[in-house]
């Protein structure tokens, strides 16, 4: 009797240890892809830092123009310009799975398109020497464009941020799981273990 109780034990604890086995390991990649998309978001989050800095770059530069004239702000706004447009590119990669952001970048690249053509013609205006009410004008419109520019680039991160949080919760939720399955199936397989013993003591006493 004692055998067969052994023998059953036995079988059971090993199949206790392949269903968690199984289980780790299916949660493990699941924690796996819900780790990657955090990073991912992190990416994204970076990438709007990275826009913002370039914009303000390029609208500080073509300040820094406007009251020397020297041809190092008319660079460094060149530079800033490539560098913003190059970070909507990648933001446009990292994006391509989020309908509700790819929509919202929609809409904010002709804002910044704008805002950096407006730059582009003060710088234009001092070079032909217009009315400083002119350049006043030009900077005016800049301004309330920029304005609208960096609220939706924060709209952007907001939604980032809400997914982020979203993100990093499942990830910690899929990490306990782990958790739970590894020490409940190691728990069960103990006590299985330890079932031919206590019947065989019972049946000594």
């Amino acid at each position: 009797m004692t055998d067969k109780v052994t023998a059953w034990a036995m079988v059971l604890s090993c199949i206790v240890l392949a269903a968690v086995s199984w289980v780790a390991v299916r949660t493990i990649q699941s924690l796996r892809y819900a780790t990657d998309r955090v990073v991912h978001t992190q990416e994204v989050l970076v990438e709007l830092e990275e826009i913002k800095f370039a914009l303000k770059q390029a609208e500080s530069a073509g300040r820094g123009y406007l009251l020397t004239g020297k041809d190092v702000f008319r660079e460094q706004f060149l530079l800033s310009q490539k560098a913003s447009d190059a970070g909507f590119s990648k933001l446009l990669e990292l994006t391509v799975d989020n309908p509700a952001q790819a929509e919202r970048l929609a809409a904010l690249k002709p804002m910044m398109d704008r805002r950096l053509n407006v730059v582009a013609e003060t710088i234009q205006l001092r070079d032909q020497g217009s009315a400083l009410a002119t350049i006043e004008s030009k900077l005016t419109e800049g301004l309330l464009v920029m304005e609208q520019v960096m609220q939706g680039i924060d709209a952007l991160v907001a939604h980032e941020h809400d997914l982020l949080t979203l993100r990093m919760e499942r990830a910690h939720g899929r990490l306990m799981w782990v958790y739970s399955a590894i020490g409940g199936g190691f728990l069960l397989s103990l006590l299985l273990s330890c079932w031919p013993i206590l019947r065989l003591r019972a049946e000594l006493r």
